[in-house]
């Protein structure tokens, strides 16, 4: 049996089986151009092997187990070597950690390149050789996603932001801006949630274009009330004590008003004085 298995899988015995269908794909590299699939590719001598095995199979189903031992085999040996050469960096890691005062693999590795090019050594490159930086980012997004959902979002991103941003190589600093925004995004909800307001807000393209013209230290809850105000969202019925008329004797509107004085005016002062609503508007930049 096992000879049959080697006549159908040759030297592929771990390769993949997935077909791949690649009709009007476009390309990953950030080109317009597609795959042109009216011309035939010749097969690869592993698409070949791949293809045998799987018609092997398909007529030999009672080998499919024989075949995923003999896979898995391959793999737990391949596990052990990696956990092997691992362990042994992960001894270097401690040593140089325990020397040179870091923290870990990232920043003795910052420091010692630091060190020797000052010595005018020349330091290989940083880069994974065929990573782009898009691949950084999509792999610095990717940590993120998993680290958000075990739960350690704050966690991983104190401790990064410990390391320093400047010090984070391009993946961490993707995965730091990625949980940042994530835990801006959740701190806002649980600050509406806490006066009532529907979370759903934050996901409106008018909202959030009238909350990007406050500072960033501006509390959500006072962005969501005058939001209210000032659009046809929930509107107080009843005029609020100490409301700041625009309609007196002089109807007079100031060229700026203070963050706390906005607060303060209700929709009927905005619709009866459009040109309040446009000081307010303009004022709102220097909060």
């Amino acid at each position: 049996m096992d000879n049959e298995l080697e006549q159908a899988n040759t030297e592929n015995t771990d390769t993949q089986t997935v077909e791949q269908n690649v009709d009007g794909v476009e390309l990953t590299d950030g080109s317009s151009e597609k795959v042109d699939t009216s011309k035939e590719v010749a097969p690869t001598k592993e698409d070949t092997d791949a293809k045998q095995l799987k018609d092997f199979l398909k007529e030999n189903p009672k080998y499919q187990d024989d075949f995923n031992n003999i896979v898995k085999s391959r793999l737990d040996r391949e596990s052990k070597k990696y956990q092997t050469k691992l362990a042994k960096y992960e001894n270097i890691e401690k040593v140089l950690n325990a020397g040179l005062g870091t923290q870990d693999i990232d920043e003795s590795e910052t420091k010692l390149r630091e060190f020797y090019e000052k010595q005018g050594i020349k330091m290989p490159d940083k880069s994974i050789e065929g990573l782009t930086n898009r691949d950084y980012e999509l792999l610095g997004k990717a940590d993120a996603e998993e680290i958000i959902e075990s739960g350690d979002a704050e966690e991983e991103a104190n401790r990064l932001a410990n390391k320093g941003y400047d010090k984070m190589n391009d993946r961490e600093k993707t995965t730091f801006t990625t949980l940042a925004e994530y835990l801006t995004k959740e701190k806002k909800k649980q600050s509406l949630k806490a006066i009532g307001a529907s979370t759903d807000i934050l996901n409106s393209k008018e909202f959030n274009e009238f909350a990007s013209k406050f500072n960033n230290s501006t509390d959500i809850k006072d962005i969501y009330d005058l939001y209210s105000k000032v659009s046809n969202k929930t509107q107080p019925k009843v005029e609020k004590i100490g409301s700041m008329k625009s309609t007196e004797a002089d109807n007079t509107v100031k060229d700026y008003y203070s963050f706390e004085e906005s607060l303060k005016f209700t929709k009927e002062d905005f619709d009866k004085n459009p040109k309040l609503f446009a000081a307010v508007e303009k004022s709102m930049p220097k909060w």
